[in-house]
């Protein structure tokens, strides 16, 4: 048996067990519905807090003190939408919609002002 082969043979059995895990996973997400929703919530409260940290990071790496002041403002939406679903994750598999509604409204808002706030100014 070659290197390959002998790869090959180790990638599919990886492969498998992946797929068998990905299987239960699924079956584990269908009969357990509340968890998992619970799951997905505390997931997506930790990307939030990540995606604020690097708008704050991008903030400060902008021109322009009013470009700089409305990615401060998108990354504390950021920052404040994942915090609220990880310290209430029920509560925010009651209410992630309205949250993530109320967050990408704000964040559409402030965009269409930076906009036209750095429009003349050609930044």
């Amino acid at each position: 048996m070659t290197t390959l082969e002998a790869g090959l043979k180790r990638a599919s059995g990886t492969s498998i067990v992946f797929s068998i895990v990905l299987i239960i996973f699924g079956i584990l997400a269908i009969a357990l519905p509340i968890v998992s929703s619970i799951g997905v919530a505390i997931v997506i409260g930790w990307l939030a807090i990540f995606a604020g940290i690097v708008q704050l990071v991008h903030a400060f790496q902008s021109k322009g003190i009013g470009h700089i002041l409305w990615q401060i403002l998108v990354a504390i939406f950021y920052l404040a939408a994942g915090v609220s679903l990880i310290t209430r994750p029920a509560l925010g598999v009651a209410s992630l919609t309205l949250v993530l509604g109320i967050f990408l409204f704000a964040e559409g808002i402030a965009d269409v002002i930076t906009y036209f706030a750095t429009r003349k100014s050609g930044t």
